[in-house]
């Protein structure tokens, strides 16, 4: 194992999917399973300003505050930014946090 999967063990492709799946869950707070499920919208642009055409406050909020992880993007797409056509999800990675990292 590298320094990387001995902290996050998940990371570690040798090992069967079902055990990686659970040593994720068992190191997730309930906030961040109970975050999985929910999506919000969030504009394309400033992270730190508020859309106040759809009254949400501001992407950093959601990611920084809120915890969250999984969002639906409004705007238009840049030509020049490569993505699957039609996708419009985007995730930001957090590493759960490690058992008594608090």
């Amino acid at each position: 194992m590298t320094d990387v999967t001995t902290a996050r063990p998940w990371l570690d492709a040798s090992l069967p999917v079902d055990d990686r799946v659970q040593l994720l869950l068992d190191e997730m707070t309930v906030e961040e399973k109970a975050g999985l499920f929910f999506h919000t919208m969030i504009a394309i642009g400033d992270l730190d300003e508020a859309n106040p055409i759809f009254g949400t406050p501001s992407a950093r909020e959601f990611i920084d505050v809120k915890q969250m992880t999984h969002f639906n993007l409004l705007g238009q797409r840049r030509r020049d930014v490569r993505s699957r056509p039609g996708r419009t999800n985007c995730s930001v990675s957090r590493p759960p946090r490690v058992s008594g990292s608090r």
